[in-house]
């Protein structure tokens, strides 16, 4: 979304929260870099790697009044098949598999307008609820499910808050709530590696993902989308 909007405040503030979880942060350019430490990330977890580029393996630097030039004439998988549209018949890649897309439903874009830039309240719920949670030791297990009640009771906190969520908007955020809360149970209940083993568990890519890693017995067998043809001279 365009800057201001609700989309990007959102997506900002999601990007900012997991830099801050994050034990490592790799940038691009020295300008993400400031910007990250602007938002109050530290200094000393951001790595920049120009372009993507580690230039460490390549060697001792260049003299200053040197420059390396790097240029990819073909790209190709595993088997040897090129990926330039204009290098086969086939015109480039067709996917094995397809993902959907990784947005929002009507109903829950319409929970996030309610809440509008009230999120940080909103993650304030979850927090101090799930840590009431941990002091009470109402959740025994990681494999725990946010329940129907659990839901609720984060409504009611949010008005409590003053932040007012009409039932049925609320309802049509109830993935979200759900989701969000069982990170924050995870979390504190279970530590930061329960957490990241409940985002990836919960996450349809990963998923998918791991069953096509699982049921692949090589790399080339994994990446390989045609059968294998000898590379192309470049």
């Amino acid at each position: 979304g365009s800057e201001g909007s609700l989309r990007y405040r959102l997506t900002r503030w999601l990007e900012t929260h997991a830099a801050r979880r994050a034990d490592v942060v790799a940038v691009i350019c020295e300008g993400l870099r400031k910007d990250l430490i602007a938002r109050g990330i530290s200094a000393d977890k951001i790595i920049v790697a120009p372009n993507g580029v580690d230039m460490t393996l390549f060697g001792s630097p260049l003299a200053p009044d040197l420059a390396l030039r790097m240029t990819t004439a073909r790209w190709y998988t595993p088997s040897g098949r090129s990926i330039q549209a204009a290098a086969r018949a086939s015109h480039g890649l067709v996917p094995d598999v397809v993902f959907g897309a990784d947005t929002l439903t009507a109903a829950e874009s319409a929970f996030a307008r309610a809440l509008g830039e009230r999120v940080p309240l909103f993650r304030d719920v979850l927090t101090a609820y799930a840590l009431e949670l941990k002091g009470l030791g109402a959740v025994t297990v990681e494999s725990f499910e946010v329940t129907a009640e659990m839901r609720a009771e984060v409504a009611r906190r949010l008005r409590e808050r003053g932040v007012a969520v009409a039932d049925s908007v609320f309802q049509g955020g109830s993935r979200i709530v759900g989701e969000q809360l069982g990170y924050e149970i995870a979390r504190y209940g279970f530590g930061p590696a329960a957490e990241r083993r409940r985002r990836a568990a919960e996450d349809p890519q990963i998923r998918r993902t791991v069953e096509l890693v699982r049921g692949s017995s090589s790399t080339r067998t994994l990446l390989g989308l045609a059968d294998p043809v000898a590379p192309r001279a470049h």
